[in-house]
């Protein structure tokens, strides 16, 4: 079983990260549950650039997990999402969803094969 703590970043993406990693995880097999055999600690950033003719959002995102004997690993992951034109403030929690559903989607692919290996 694994536990998801509350994301550290931008308030407008925790929801969606936590989200996304419970979703993803689950789709491995894991029992996503509080408390868990590993304890995951994500975080997230996202960055808004504006320039020749296109919006770009790139997420960072990183996880620190932490397992019953204390041990830690660290992940991380990133991925874009590049739109033409300009992107009004409203509708960048949308566009950043969908990147850092794709960097959830990778930590938790690293974390499966990592859980594997031991």
């Amino acid at each position: 079983a694994i536990a998801i703590d509350e994301p550290s970043g931008p308030p407008a993406g925790r929801g969606a990260l936590r989200e996304a990693l419970a979703r993803h995880l689950t789709d491995r097999g894991f029992s996503v549950t509080d408390p868990g055999e590993l304890r995951l600690k994500p975080a997230l950033r996202i960055d808004v650039a504006n320039g020749a003719g296109k919006t770009v959002i790139a997420v960072r995102t990183s996880l620190v997990v932490v397992d019953g004997d204390g041990r830690m690993d660290m992940l991380e992951s990133s991925a874009k999402a590049s739109v033409s034109g300009s992107v009004p403030d409203g509708k960048v929690p949308a566009y950043a969803a969908r990147a850092i559903d794709a960097a959830a989607q990778t930590l938790a692919d690293d974390l499966a094969a990592r859980v594997g290996e031991r």
